[in-house]
Formats: C-alpha cells, sequence, structure tokens
C-alpha cells in the first residue's frame, strides 16, 4: 500500500558546505545594503520607511538622560592608517587562502575562504569610504 522512496543523499549539499555559504549569503546581502545606501530612494519612500522605522529609533530612559554626556574623542590618523593597513594585509591573506582552495578543490575551504576574503574586503572598502 504505501511504499517507502529512498532519499538520494547525493544531491544535497554537505553540512559543511551550507555552514560556509550561509554566512556567504549573509555577507552578500551587507554588500548589497552598502551599495544600495548609495542610491538616493523618492521622498516618498524615504518618508515611509522613516515612519516605520520611527518607533524602533529611540530606546532611552529616563536614567540614560541623568547621567553626564563625556566629551567626543577624535581618533588619530595614525590608528586609521594603522587599521587600514592590517585589514588590507588580511584581506589579501584570505584571498590567497581562497586561490589555495580552488587549487586544492577543497569545497568547504574555499568555501570558508570566500566567507572571510568577503569580509575583509568590505571591511577595507568600507573603512577606505570614510578614511579622514
Amino acid at each position: 500500500m504505501w511504499e517507502v522512496q529512498e532519499i538520494e543523499t547525493e544531491n544535497f549539499p554537505s553540512p559543511e558546505t551550507f555552514g560556509a555559504s550561509l554566512p556567504a549569503v549573509i555577507i552578500i546581502i551587507a554588500l548589497f545594503l552598502d551599495i544600495s545606501s548609495l542610491i538616493q530612494c523618492p521622498r516618498f519612500l524615504q518618508n515611509v520607511c522613516h515612519g516605520f522605522s520611527r518607533p524602533f529609533e529611540d530606546f532611552m530612559t529616563l536614567d540614560d538622560l541623568l547621567e553626564p554626556v563625556g566629551p567626543t574623542t577624535k581618533v588619530s590618523g595614525s590608528k586609521i592608517r594603522i587599521l587600514m593597513a592590517l585589514s588590507t594585509l588580511s584581506s589579501v591573506g584570505w584571498l590567497g587562502c581562497l586561490a589555495f582552495g580552488f587549487y586544492t578543490r577543497d569545497t568547504s575551504f574555499t568555501m570558508r575562504s570566500l566567507v572571510f576574503s568577503m569580509c575583509w574586503v568590505r571591511n577595507v572598502i568600507l573603512a577606505s569610504m570614510h578614511y579622514p
């Protein structure tokens, strides 16, 4: 009456590939949001989005207002340059790991290297955009 069919597991990705591709999708979404934030939306859509997000903007309590506000600190240019250089070195290193993963045809290592290289390249791009 009821037949039990076996599921072929060959067509499904391995858990390692899925575990590495999920962060890659998140990084791709973050890159898309960074790039799309540079594009100006019509004023009407900005007002609608602002109206929906308004309740989530201010979560200050009265206790927060009683605390004194400290002075704003300025970050030195040498610290920013050092951080940019280190993030550039890290992104180049992960791009090298990505190339090594392609060379060895190791899927899980390649996906992990892809995720980390995308993260560090994004950090370098964002840091260079906000460079003083």
